[in-house]
């Protein structure tokens, strides 16, 4: 999510988790309820030529070549964040979710 920061991305994924606990799944005749642990986290600060940007936006200043090391190397930070978050969520008791 663009221009998000960690208490906006924090608050969707609130939302998103009390959505699923309030509902009903029906799975062959049985009512099923669900909750889920999430992770969230935001890209990271960087610095390029002396100005601070998101990795985000470095990214997109880099869209010539998306396959870029550098740029993969910023998305499995991010992800590998996130899953901390989760696993986080999962250890505190779970159905919560926990930023890094």
């Amino acid at each position: 999510m663009p221009n998000t920061n960690i208490d906006q991305a924090v608050e969707v994924a609130e939302r998103l988790r009390n959505s699923i606990e309030q509902q009903t799944f029906t799975f062959d005749h049985v009512e099923v309820k669900f909750t889920i642990s999430l992770g969230v986290t935001v890209s990271q600060l960087s610095e390029v030529d002396g100005v601070v940007i998101e990795h985000s936006e470095q990214d997109e200043l880099a869209e010539q070549d998306l396959g870029t090391e550098e740029s993969l190397d910023s998305l499995s930070k991010m992800i590998k964040r996130a899953d901390a978050g989760m696993y986080k969520a999962k250890q505190n008791g779970r159905n919560q979710t926990f930023s890094m």
